[in-house]
């Protein structure tokens, strides 16, 4: 989710256009939220559209969070 939050906001794709042809086809998805252009933010920790996301992905079964090493442990 952060990778394709960053191009968007780079200017280099629509951050609505990957969900609605992909979502539906995922068997799995990591996840960071995004502050800024800087990724791998804890999940609450940027500002991503989490509404929008858990409504394209909320169908799998578990995630696997790619978080900086420097996000704090809570």
């Amino acid at each position: 989710t952060g990778h394709v939050e960053v191009l968007h906001r780079l200017g280099l794709v629509d951050r609505h256009a990957w969900l609605p042809q992909l979502g539906s086809r995922a068997i799995g998805a990591h996840l960071h939220d995004v502050l800024g252009i800087g990724d791998h933010r804890s999940p609450g920790n940027g500002d991503v559209d989490w509404g929008y996301i858990t409504a394209g992905l909320g169908h799998l079964p578990s995630y696997t969070l790619e978080i900086n090493q420097h996000e704090p442990d809570d």
